[in-house]
């Protein structure tokens, strides 16, 4: 009988094993070993066997498994131990509230649909050979609206809990503040919170939706933060950036939340929201133009007679569309959208408006209307897909700079290919032009009107975006070309000597920086998180 081998406790950050009821516990998989198993070669072999942990640091090694063995002490009274039925059921119901939060689905659904689905299946398979116990145990399930609402609740408090815990743990982290109104005119904002989570991944998520009572002014904004942050054990000064928008109540010099920030957190640095940035940059737009579309569309829309007549020339035409969009200014892409289908239907709005007899339907019998249409059109596809660009999690900040700086040009460029009358870039005004099948119309008019247009734009996103070719990311975009300078040089020129390094960098970019070793690389990594 092999002798029982002692577990030394540093072999838990070195090699992720922990001694659970006498026996050793990989962290990670759950795997036992066996007595003759317990040695450090063996222990690094099955190391070797989980390869995104292995190829961390040391110090990001060690708290991965130090993360992995307390939520292993969380559940080790439901992984050792045996549950009793009355366990397994509460089991089941948070399972399933999980699953009908995670689907967006009516509380109610675990009692009128899920149960007597479970049910039904129960009695189609129940015979001699059939466990009796488990339709007794079908039956006693209770999935009423208000169990699955409580069992939701319990869920989100504790993803909340994880959530604010790997966040208070990350050693880099910064935060992003959005103030919106609800459909009941209640002030919301939304804290959302960006860190290096324990596995060594970069993570977006959203630590709290906080409710301001009354006014929605810069002191109490930092108040409720403030308060959230005080009863989850957050300071201040562990938070290295913050995002917010250009409201007065945030950058007010005397009383705005980055004034009461400063206070508490002088090194704190503040970011205007690029998405937000990029969305006022073109916000300019023609106001007799403006009003025209609004117009239009809230007399189609606005009226349920005048929508259903509408949608019925629309289907009667055999129209792409049959409805249009309102325009949100609260959301980016409304405008362009809304755009894009008022051109594609001017056909039949021009139909449907001279049967009203609306004073702008000729206005969609008039050319050079529908080429100012088109033009705008255009232009907003090129916004829309500039701001798609612009979302999405995991973005590096020069990631976004180089959209806006390649939507800067390709402004420039779309300048100048129309004032050569190459509309090659502008698909709705190629598309007008073999519409109205007229080479007789002179559209230069409008064309000045585009080029000056383009041209306040990119002026406007200059003035937005002032510091585009001052912040250079050229280390981290790119730190296998180039000769090795400045401060960084001497881990460059080391990082630089290992190609497994560069095969590293080119499949993932953020874990290739998160996975540095902080041993070698102090200063880059450093850097990087920044």
């Amino acid at each position: 009988m092999p002798t029982k081998r002692s577990i030394v406790p540093s072999w838990l950050g070195k090699y992720g094993v922990k001694e659970v009821n006498g026996r050793a516990l990989c962290v990670k998989c759950q795997h036992v070993y066996a007595a003759e198993s317990i040695k450090p070669n063996k222990l690094q072999c099955h190391l070797e066997t989980h390869r995104n942990i292995f190829a961390l640091s040391e110090d990001a090694r060690k708290r991965v498994f130090k993360k992995l063995a307390a939520n292993l002490d969380k559940s080790q009274q439901i992984t050792m131990g045996s549950l009793n039925d009355e366990q397994k059921r509460q089991i089941f119901v948070l399972k399933t509230a999980f699953l009908i939060a995670k689907s967006k689905r009516p509380y109610v659904e675990g009692e009128v649909m899920i149960k007597p689905s479970l049910q039904n299946f129960v009695e189609l398979f129940e015979g001699e050979s059939f466990n009796r116990k488990v339709k007794t145990a079908a039956d006693s399930v209770t999935l009423s609206d208000t169990t699955v609402w409580r069992r939701t609740v319990d869920c989100a408090n504790d993803i909340s809990q994880q959530v604010i815990s790997d966040f208070k743990e990350s050693p880099q982290k910064s935060i992003a503040l959005d103030e919106s109104t609800d459909n009941t005119s209640q002030p919301q904002l939304a804290l959302y919170g960006r860190y290096i989570s324990p596995q060594e991944d970069l993570k977006e998520e959203l630590l709290e939706v906080l409710t301001l009572e009354t006014t929605t002014k810069g002191q109490d904004i930092f108040d409720i933060v403030s308060r959230f942050f005080t009863l989850s054990g957050i300071e201040w000064g562990s938070i290295s950036e913050c995002n917010i928008d250009g409201a007065p109540a945030m950058i007010g010099n005397m009383n705005g939340f980055k004034r009461r920030v400063k206070r508490v957190n002088p090194d704190m640095k503040f970011n205007h929201c690029i998405i937000h940035r990029q969305a006022l940059a073109s916000k300019d737009l023609s106001v007799e133009f403006e009003n025209v579309m609004v117009i239009i569309i809230n007399f189609v829309k606005a009226r349920y007679l005048n929508a259903r007549l509408f949608k019925k020339i629309c289907e009667e035409n055999d129209a792409e569309y049959e409805t249009l969009l309102f325009h949100n200014t609260v959301r980016w892409l409304s405008r362009g959208r809304a755009l894009k289908r008022v051109f594609l239907l001017r056909e039949e709005l021009y139909q449907f408006l001279t049967e009203k007899g609306h004073i702008n339907a000729t206005k969609f019998n008039d050319p050079h209307f529908l080429a100012k249409l088109a033009f705008l059109t255009d232009v907003f596809t090129h916004m829309n897909f500039l701001n798609t660009n612009l979302q999405g999690r995991g973005k590096f900040v020069f990631e976004l700079h180089n959209s806006i700086r390649g939507f800067i040009n390709k402004l420039g460029v779309l300048r100048e290919e129309a004032i050569q009358d190459n509309f090659i870039h502008f698909e709705c005004f190629l598309e007008l032009i073999c519409f109205l099948n007229d080479d007789d119309i002179d559209f230069t008019p409008e064309v000045r009107i585009l080029c000056d247009y383009l041209q306040k734009l990119a002026t406007n996103f200059q003035e937005r975006f002032p510091g585009l070719e001052v912040e250079d990311f050229t280390i981290i975009q790119a730190p296998f070309t180039g000769k090795p300078r400045g401060e960084f040089a001497m881990e460059l020129s080391q990082l630089q000597a290992k190609p497994v390094a560069k095969l590293e960098f080119d499949s993932d970019l953020s874990k290739f920086w998160l996975g540095l070793s902080e041993e070698q690389y102090p200063e880059l990594k450093s850097m990087a998180q920044k």
